[in-house]
């Protein structure tokens, strides 16, 4: 018996896959947590098919976080990586859909290695603050959103070794992922690439994400934020290279 194209195990496999990165979202604000979902995606249903989905999920998380982070958005600040990716969002889409799928799946995982080890090894931008630096982070992001739907690291970093606050840095976080992912939701709607049966899909996805997210709440309140980041970026790790080598 097969649902959504998958087999029982395939299944159970993304659910467990999205009810993690639920858990991630919800105890960390969602850093790293599309490396869990991208990947296992990419590799069951292929990758032109995955991002919309990982997308779709991602601007309803972003959704119910509006309210709370909106007040902490500086604009002035932002401007600059908030606008340059809508222009190269694009491009990352025109990628996703020319070249072979196969090397985007790999592309995928590697990217998701990648960034996983980079976020553990602690590394931190220590340069100067300049908005050309903004511009070229938000405009790689984009790329990356619109491809692979993994943008979200570089502007991670970078605002990391800003010296604004958390919740500034996780408003700036949050709408950057927001826009991006509504002009990339944009143009695969427009593509024709988010068919029915993907939609349907991403709805069923929503209650094992929602149950991670709740989950997460209540983990980020009884764990050291530290100790489970690395976990959870091990166990990144661990999928990632799997994807990669078969």
């Amino acid at each position: 018996m097969t649902l959504f194209g998958l087999d029982g195990l395939e299944l159970a496999l993304v659910v467990t896959a999205f009810a993690a990165s639920g858990i991630v979202r919800g105890f960390g604000g969602g850093i790293g947590a599309n490396f869990l979902t991208a990947p296992v995606l990419a590799a069951l249903i292929g990758p032109r098919e995955a991002v919309p989905i990982v997308l779709l999920l991602n601007m309803v998380g972003n959704a119910q976080l509006m309210p709370d982070i909106l007040p902490h958005v500086r604009w002035r600040e932002g401007w600059s990586l908030f606008l340059f990716p809508v222009f190269t969002v694009p491009v990352g889409a025109w990628l996703l859909f020319t070249v072979d799928e196969d090397v985007m799946r790999r592309a995928i995982a590697a990217a998701a290695f990648g960034f996983s080890l980079l976020l553990l090894s602690g590394w931190r931008y220590r340069g100067r603050h300049l908005t050309a630096l903004s511009i070229v982070t938000g405009s790689v992001s984009g790329v990356l959103v619109g491809s692979i739907s993994l943008g979200g690291p570089p502007v991670f970093l970078y605002l990391l070794a800003r010296s604004g606050d958390a919740a500034t840095n996780r408003a700036q976080f949050v709408m950057f992922g927001a826009i991006v992912g509504i002009v990339a939701l944009g143009l695969f709607i427009a593509a024709g690439a988010i068919a029915l049966d993907t939609l349907l899909f991403a709805v069923f996805l929503l209650i094992p994400a929602a149950v991670g997210i709740w989950l997460g709440s209540i983990l980020f309140r009884r764990a050291s934020e530290e100790a489970f980041r690395r976990i959870c970026l091990w166990g990144l790790v661990a999928v990632s290279l799997c994807v990669l080598v078969f």
